[in-house]
């Protein structure tokens, strides 16, 4: 087998269990109205179920139940129809002649092997392409069977838009497939919960895929980065994900063109996909709080302030310092009336460039205040109520080591003099930055966990401590 392959991992116990929810349509059946010549290089298969355009094939040593093998084959069409007959992507390589091979893996000879991965994507000897499946995959009525027939499509027709990707787009090729999910099924129950993996690390830059981390989430966050075609998707249009994929250069570059073939500026965009986060603000927003905020391991995907925030400059501890490309979040979640003053120092290396907003979760929707917009300073005064707060921090520009930066954030029900910002020079790139103490102020004690849009947050100091207690033992196991 070839060394490309394209797997659908399995995520780990911790995730939270499914709640209850209604399924979707079972897949459709679509007649193309041609016939498609059968191969095979693992040999003759005593089962098989041919499609319009995909041929099944399963061995005797498990049982498998006709009905979900019609229903997977019927997922493989649905998403084909959607991908290449309306959205004009390229089929999978040769398919204009042969059906495309799934294969059912540890089925018994001559079906081909699968581990623990949920289905994936590779090549033949003679170079077609072909899917292998989980046998659990083809229970029938189960719809993560057909988001995962989604999944492997999408990648078979990456691969006949770009072969076989290229540096850099690792990330985006998962993600991309995972965001290919929820453009088929609503809801997509099995891509939502791969959030986590990527929303609890968001101050990585969103193309690092670390496979050899202790960290499980750091190995397969590239899934739950499907939150950014998502953005980019419910923001521009639905074909800026496979314009991205016929791109140059590394998939950030590729994205970028893709995005300023629309008018639009992707550091930006990135910025307000940053604040959008804050409050989940898509169309599968309540579903998005409710996978995101559930417990995954020991780590939260934001920090929380106390009511009156931060009367002082504070920085990130290191190990939640963005890099460019990614981005943070900080709460107050129970706010009290007053003036918010709000007060940004970046002290970023050159070529990357600060995106901070406020964002308030009124019941109306997201309100947003921009206080950073490329630049390294900024500040804002800005009356606030009771509904919650936050700030998003996002970094956008080269590669480079965690960005540190000073904030300074105070509900204040008084007129008060003005804060004084840290001695710094804006066109030093940081290098002339003035250490300010204390550097971790209030920030030392820890991150919480966010409670979903509305909620009274739950990160007092003394659970905060515990929680900063529980991390650092767990970086020493």
């Amino acid at each position: 087998m070839s060394a490309l392959t394209l797997a659908l991992t399995v995520l780990p116990a911790a995730l939270p269990p499914p709640e209850p929810w209604e399924p979707p349509d079972q897949p459709a059946h679509h007649d193309v109205g041609r016939d498609l010549l059968e191969r095979d290089t693992f040999g003759t298969f005593p089962n098989v179920h041919v499609a319009d355009r995909v041929v099944i094939k399963w061995g005797d040593a498990v049982e498998i139940e006709p009905l979900g093998v019609e229903q997977v084959a019927a997922a493989f069409e649905d998403s084909w129809t959607l991908f290449v007959d309306e959205r004009g992507m390229e089929p999978p390589v040769g398919s204009d002649t042969w059906l495309l091979n799934v294969y059912i893996g540890n089925t018994g000879a001559p079906a081909p092997s699968i581990g623990t991965a949920r289905g994936y994507f590779t090549t033949d000897d003679l170079g077609a392409p072909m899917i292998v499946l989980q046998p659990d995959r083809f229970e029938p009525g189960e719809p993560t069977a057909w988001e995962t027939a989604t999944h492997e499509l999408f990648h078979a027709l990456q691969h006949a838009e770009r072969g076989r990707g290229g540096a850099g787009w690792t990330w985006f090729t998962e993600a991309s497939a995972t965001w290919a999910q929820e453009e088929v099924w609503d809801p997509a129950r099995s891509a939502a919960r791969r959030l986590p993996s990527y929303a609890t690390t968001p101050y990585r830059a969103i193309h690092v895929v670390d496979d050899s981390a202790p960290d499980w989430q750091l190995g397969v966050r590239h899934y739950g980065a499907f939150l950014l075609p998502r953005f980019l998707t419910e923001r521009l249009d639905e074909d800026v994900v496979v314009d991205t994929l016929r791109g140059e250069g590394t998939a950030l570059d590729a994205l970028s063109a893709a995005v300023a073939a629309r008018e639009g500026d992707l550091p930006q965009l990135f910025g307000d996909f940053a604040a959008a986060n804050a409050t989940w603000d898509y169309s599968r927003g309540d579903l998005y709080a409710m996978v995101a905020n559930a417990p995954v391991g020991a780590t939260g995907y934001a920090v929380d302030a106390p009511p009156r925030g931060w009367p002082e400059w504070v920085s990130p501890p290191s190990d939640r310092r963005p890099e460019a490309w990614g981005w943070d979040l900080v709460r107050i979640p129970n706010p009290e009336p007053g003036v918010l003053r709000a007060r940004f120092v970046s002290h970023a290396p050159c070529g990357v460039d600060a995106w901070v907003h406020i964002v308030k979760d009124t019941p109306g929707g997201p309100v947003r205040t921009p206080l950073v917009e490329g630049q390294r300073v900024g500040s804002a005064d800005l009356e606030v109520g009771t509904e919650p707060l936050a700030i998003s921090i996002a970094f956008t520009g080269a590669a480079s080591d965690p960005v540190d930066y000073q904030l300074f954030l105070e509900v204040s029900g008084a007129s008060v003099p003005e804060v004084a910002v840290p001695g710094h020079d804006p066109g030093s790139c940081g290098e002339a930055a003035e250490p300010v103490e204390p550097r971790l102020g209030a920030w030392s004690a820890g991150c919480t966990h966010v409670p979903p849009p509305g909620a009274v947050g739950s990160g007092t100091a003394g659970f905060s401590l515990v929680l900063a207690a529980l991390l650092r033992r767990r970086r020493r196991a």
